[in-house]
């Protein structure tokens, strides 16, 4: 009685396994979509010195010091998506590309 419990237990795990594996394929994809979209539109945008940079550093997200959080080359797009993702201080991260 437990053996049959326990394999039925393990089928319905590994079956929901693969659907969460496909899932995950899925977020990992329009992330990168996303973030590709961002380096297009964005690149270059945010930085210490140059054109609009006051306007930066005066905002929430200048003064917190989030500058890694760009989408100037590829990781740095793939990781500020991920904070985005989280809405981890997303109006601190939108107010820097609003300022500049």
């Amino acid at each position: 009685e437990f053996r049959s419990r326990q394999r039925l237990a393990m089928a319905f795990a590994l079956k929901g396994a693969s659907h969460f594996s496909f899932l995950l394929l899925v977020l990992v994809v329009m992330m990168y979509a996303f973030s590709g979209m961002g380096v297009l539109l964005f690149g270059g945008v945010i930085s210490r010195t140059g054109p609009g940079s006051g306007n930066v550093a005066s905002s929430d997200y200048g003064e917190g010091e989030y500058y890694p959080l760009n989408f100037n080359d590829m990781p740095s797009g793939i990781v500020t998506m991920f904070t985005l993702l989280m809405v981890n201080n997303m109006h601190i991260t939108t107010s820097g590309f609003v300022a500049a």
